[in-house]
């Protein structure tokens, strides 16, 4: 048999062993994953304080402006873990961190006219979620009136609070954004997980 036959064969039997021994190792989550923020969900009163701009951008100003959220979901390969014999199991044991990217505009020295973040789940039977405290996304803690770009890492009691997610609850990043301000529009770019 020539050396051609053989690679062939070879080359043959991996790629039909290659499938079986995928599943048998059980899923495991991407080490990093990035979300535009054009996958995230705004709250549908005042739909005119929203604009695109290389992400969502909050440009409510005026007589009465106002912080806007928005709700990305965070979607990962464990979310049904196979061969899962109990399903109240944490399955997201592989995020290690979260960062948050975008721009604020305002600088208000209150945390309402900061971008903030916080980690939720809603249980996967709709009888109520669970939020972490929210974190002002600066990359100074100490600057009160920070405007700029940002990206920064959220604290471990937020990544602890999507870990504290059972297998099937949905998951989510709730972010604030600040009303416009001296710098112009806020606005959240995306978020990524690792």
């Amino acid at each position: 048999m020539s050396t051609l036959s053989l690679l062939k064969r070879a080359a043959i039997g991996l790629s039909v062993a290659a499938p079986v021994v995928m599943a048998i190792l059980p899923g495991t989550a991407s080490a990093y994953r990035a979300y535009p923020a054009a996958g995230c969900t705004y709250e549908t009163d005042y739909v005119g304080d929203y604009v695109w701009s290389l992400g969502i951008a909050n440009q409510s100003s005026g007589i009465s402006p106002r912080a806007r959220n928005i709700r990305c979901p965070i979607i990962d390969d464990n979310s049904g873990a196979p061969g899962a014999t109990t399903s109240n199991v944490s399955w997201r044991p592989a995020v290690s961190s979260i960062y948050v990217t975008g721009y604020d505009g305002n600088n208000g020295t209150s945390d309402y006219y900061n971008a903030q973040a916080t980690v939720c789940y809603v249980f996967r039977e709709g009888t109520g979620s669970s939020c972490s405290t929210p974190k002002v996304l600066r990359p100074i803690a100490t600057d009160v009136t920070f405007t700029g770009p940002f990206q920064v890492a959220l604290d471990a009691a937020q990544v602890n609070k999507l870990k504290e997610a059972w297998q099937g609850d949905y998951s989510y990043v709730q972010i604030q954004i600040p009303h416009n301000g001296p710098l112009g529009n806020s606005a959240i770019y995306g978020y990524s997980t690792y």
